[in-house]
């Protein structure tokens, strides 16, 4: 992707503006993402190859959200019994 390219500028760069909690480091838009993708099992490596393939990358965020909602749906069930 060349570097003129929005969707790059908007992956890559600073957050201008938002609020964080007190005490804790500022995270760029890049640091949420990769912890979203952390979270969904997708490797840093992988994404960008992924997301050249619209339809691969379509598969793998729905798959791997539903894997998510799943898992958070189950870790609440569990949190309510106990």
């Amino acid at each position: 992707m060349k570097d003129n390219q929005i969707p790059k500028q908007f992956l890559y760069n600073e957050l201008a503006q938002g609020k964080r909690q007190k005490h804790e480091p500022k995270l760029r838009y890049e640091d949420c993402i990769k912890n979203t993708l952390e979270m969904v099992e997708i490797s840093e490596n992988r994404w960008e190859n992924l997301a050249l393939g619209h339809s691969l990358w379509r598969k793998a965020v729905h798959h791997e959200g539903r894997e998510l909602k799943q898992s958070g749906i189950k870790h609440e069930q569990l949190k309510r019994d106990v």
